[in-house]
């Protein structure tokens, strides 16, 4: 039915009557806004640019809100005696009921730390009172037929800009931030999480709609998004702190640095491919690669290969040398990926947990960019994988290739969204061979840059020889300093030394040795400990992955300390050290703990032998010819301690694993590592009654742990605990805990993981799971609720609610409920509700 252009709507209009129910108010916190203001002065001044007078719903309350603002604008403080004298002088005390209505209220407030988040709810009920007014003005408008229609739909404008205009419970900079934040979590979630990409190319159209925004724009938003790495702002002491702990690590020193992104580019048929399978290998032997020590051993290789086929990469592996056991258990290949689909490398990186990954090449895995090469938004990508690199704990090395003129091909872009670049080539020397190559640090965030090494390429093994540093600078007497140093480390790794005794141990001039160290820090050959105030101190660290060696990491460890403890009284107490007998005791304890170090970590390398790997391999020193001699086998100590250790201990995050949380929600329990093992010599178990009374003791390191403690959460479904037992210090000197959860409604749960920050963080992740269940278990279908409303003149219950939706803040602050009468309800707290036992 049509009259004119107005089409009048098919549905029947309901002309149901609410006018029995109250206007929205809070009387309470009005009082206690009200008594903040009276019992702090300062108060006001946090809520009086958006908290108005009309705000207000009792009048005598708007009265005493206003001359606390009267007196405010005067500088005056706003103290009960000054605002029931302003009352007074203006003849309103009588009408807000006297000197006992300011006493009541004064008397009803604790404090005023809660007064921002109070005038927030009291602005929130007057928007909803006057949104309530103005639908009861626009209806009377609908009925006033003497007024020409075009002067309603005016009247109809001005009175939604009322509503509009009025203050609400947020300003207008924090409703476009929740917009933008719950957008961008949007965008995160489809492009992390679908990987088929023409159905993320549907959602981001669908997005872009709600928005109204164009899918462009939505593409601008994201990569903006990515490039947001900016720290916080920081004090001196902050950043003396943080220059203090942030060593840099490396999978292999000088060269590749761990938690990256390193792009290399060449010329086509130069070498670049085969030249990072080499390098791949030598982290997964742990064996050297010239100056380039490896830092660890087994590391896991991820190859995404877009340039060679199935057969040409399995080929050159086997030419290489790659042994069957290196390609099974360290090796993992996937072929034509792409960087549409960024959510099946994600589940590679959860599920393999790579050190290492290599793309081939980023033409190849970009190919369906919609941007071109030379577009800024084309290294989109590399951006997301910097954000990986750091959340994962891998390496990308991304293969490019050269333009005419001999640099990388693209945007500049590229090369700016990465942390370090390579570039290959062929020497061009007159005395080169046309195997002859030279590696160039064009760019790095991690060591100098600009330097270049010689390497050859052997076509029959597909192996490349490192020569060493071209044109590298330094006498004779130098670079003796530097073979010696290099030479000293390697034997003597994870062993921290200052330059002194370095210098003592070579027997080499103080001076010159210090030069040396720096030089080799600076490019990232050796690692380097900053000490303000203090020496600094350098070793060369390395990592076994075999557990079979933590008893001999635990002796390293304590060894350590202890010498270092020494050299730092001789710092830090000098006068101490003024006896001659004394000075040359301490000399000497260090020594012996300098021989102890040493049989350790012989050791710990010869728990794991490393695979021959030819003299390329070594470092270039004149004293790399050498070989300790290693012991065969690991003190009895070391055998109990190492018994004592957990089996298989997993180093995940909390709540890592969405398919036991699925578990536990059916009432299963989870069937894998999560769970406590029964053959473990030390108490995980809560039930255990004995376990907290027993003094437990790290497997690992032997020093004391944390005893177990209970978190207790309160919540309308009822209690809810979580026993937290830890379990050991890893050797980063997090520590491992596992958590028991037994929920409200009798269902257990157990996880296992690591934290850095003690007890505090440990109460925060348990309360955050047990909020999580909570939630879950609150929304379930046939759960009903009474909840707590306003009457005519006291609070009532309402039984049998459904819960509809939990809070979400900051978008979502209430919990609603559905009344048997479809009414919706509102309530802000967990006590304004509780389980309606007849329908439980």
């Amino acid at each position: 039915m049509t009259q004119g252009i107005y089409q009048f709507p098919s549905d029947n209009v309901k002309f149901n009557s609410i006018e029995d129910k109250l206007p929205p108010f809070d009387i309470e916190a009005e009082e206690a806004v009200l008594g903040a203001i009276l019992l702090d002065s300062e108060a006001i001044y946090r809520i009086k640019d958006r908290l108005k007078p009309e705000h207000f719903y009792v009048s005598a309350h708007r009265d005493i809100y206003q001359a606390c603002l009267r007196l405010c604008k005067k500088n005056e403080s706003t103290d009960l005696l000054r605002v029931t004298s302003w009352l007074s002088d203006h003849g309103i005390l009588a009408r807000i009921g006297g000197r006992n209505k300011l006493a009541s209220v004064v008397d009803s407030t604790i404090s005023s730390i809660n007064i921002d988040s109070l005038a927030t709810l009291i602005i929130e009920k007057a928007v909803r009172r006057d949104i309530i007014k103005t639908g009861d003005d626009i209806k009377r408008l609908g009925y006033e037929t003497e007024i020409e229609l075009p002067e309603i739909v005016l009247k109809l404008a001005d009175k939604v800009q009322s509503i509009t205009g009025l203050t609400s419970v947020k300003t207008k900079e924090e409703l476009q931030k929740a917009r933008y934040d719950r957008l961008l979590t949007h965008l995160k979630l489809i492009h992390t999480t679908v990987p088929d990409p023409a159905y993320r190319e549907y959602l981001l159209l669908g997005l872009a709609q709600e928005s109204a925004l164009s899918p462009s724009a939505l593409e601008r938003i994201y990569t903006k998004s990515l490039t947001d790495q900016c720290s916080k702002l920081m004090t001196y002491e902050e950043l003396q702190q943080a220059a203090k702990t942030s060593v840099r690590e490396w999978l292999m020193n000088g060269l590749l640095p761990k938690r990256t992104t390193v792009l290399l580019y060449a010329d086509g048929g130069v070498g670049k491919t085969k030249l990072v399978y080499r390098l791949a290998k030598n982290i997964i032997q742990g064996s050297n690669w010239g100056d380039f020590i490896s830092t660890g051993e087994k590391r896991r290789i991820l190859y995404y290969q877009g340039d060679e086929q199935e057969s040409d990469m399995y080929e050159a592996l086997e030419t290489m040398g790659y042994t069957q056991d290196e390609l099974q258990s360290y090796v993992r290949v996937r072929f034509r990926w792409n960087f549409e689909q960024l959510p099946i490398l994600i589940s590679d990186l959860n599920e393999f947990k790579p050190h290492l990954v290599v793309m081939d090449s980023l033409t190849f895995l970009n190919r369906f960019s919609f941007h071109k090469e030379g577009d800024m938004e084309y290294a989109r990508p590399i951006l997301e994988l910097t954000g990986l690199a750091t959340h994962y704990d891998t390496t990308f090395v991304l293969i490019h290739h050269a333009n005419k003129s001999g640099e990388s091909r693209g945007t500049t872009a590229i090369r700016n969204s990465v942390s370090e670049v390579w570039k290959l080539t062929k020497d061009s020397s007159n005395t080169a061979t046309p195997n002859d190559r030279i590696l160039e640090i064009d760019k790095s965030r991690s060591r100098s840059s600009g330097k270049k090494y010689r390497l050859v390429f052997n076509q029959e093994d597909l192996s490349f020889l490192f020569l060493g540093e071209d044109d590298i600078q330094g006498s004779p007497a130098e670079l003796s300093t530097r073979g010696k140093i290099l030479d000293f480390f390697y034997h003597h790794r994870n062993i921290k030394y200052e330059a002194i005794e370095i210098a003592h141990e070579l027997g080499i001039n103080h001076n010159s040795c210090r030069g040396t160290l720096n030089s080799l820090a600076i490019d990232g050959l050796i690692s380097v400990q900053r000490r303000p105030s203090k020496a600094n101190l350098h070793y060369l660290s390395y990592e076994n992955s075999d557990h079979s060696t933590d008893s001999c990491n635990q002796n390293h460890a304590q060894l350590s300390d202890q010498r270092l403890l020494l050299s730092d009284q001789r710092q830090d107490n000098p006068e101490t050290f003024d006896n001659a007998d004394f000075e040359a005791e301490q000399s000497e304890s260090i020594k012996k703990l300098d021989q102890r170090l040493i049989s350790v970590s012989d050791q710990r390398r010869d728990a794991c032998p490393k695979s021959n790997t030819g003299d390329a391999d070594q470092p270039t020193s004149k004293n790399s010819e050498k070989k300790s001699a290693l012991p065969k086998k690991i003190s009895e100590n070391d055998d109990q301690l190492d018994q004592r250790r957990p089996n298989d201990l997993p180093h995940n995050d909390y709540g890592a694993d969405q398919a036991a949380d699925q578990a536990a929600d059916q009432g299963d329990q989870p069937d894998h590592l999560d769970q406590p093992t029964p053959n473990r010599q030390f108490p995980f178990c809560a039930e255990n009654s004995t376990a907290k009374q027993t003094k437990l003791e790290c497997p690992r390191t032997g020093l004391p742990l944390p005893q177990p403690f209970d978190i207790i959460v309160d919540g309308p479904l009822g209690r809810s605990v979580a026993t937290a037992t830890s379990l050991r210090y890893r050797e980063d000197n997090r520590l491992q805990v596992q958590i028991e959860y037994e929920f409200a409604d009798g269902k257990k749960r157990t996880r296992q993981g690591h934290v850095g920050k003690g007890k505090p963080e440990v109460e925060a992740i348990a309360r955050e799971e047990i909020t999580r269940w909570q939630n879950k278990a609150l929304l379930l279908p046939k759960r009903r609720y009474q909840v707590r409303q306003l009457a005519d003149d006291d609070y009532i219950w309402v039984n049998n609610c459904r819960l509809v939706k939990i809070p979400n803040p900051p978008v979502e602050c209430w919990y609603v409920f559905e009344a048997p009468t479809g009414e919706q309800l509102r309530v802000r707290a967990d006590d304004e509700f509780k389980l309606d036992s007849l329908n439980e």
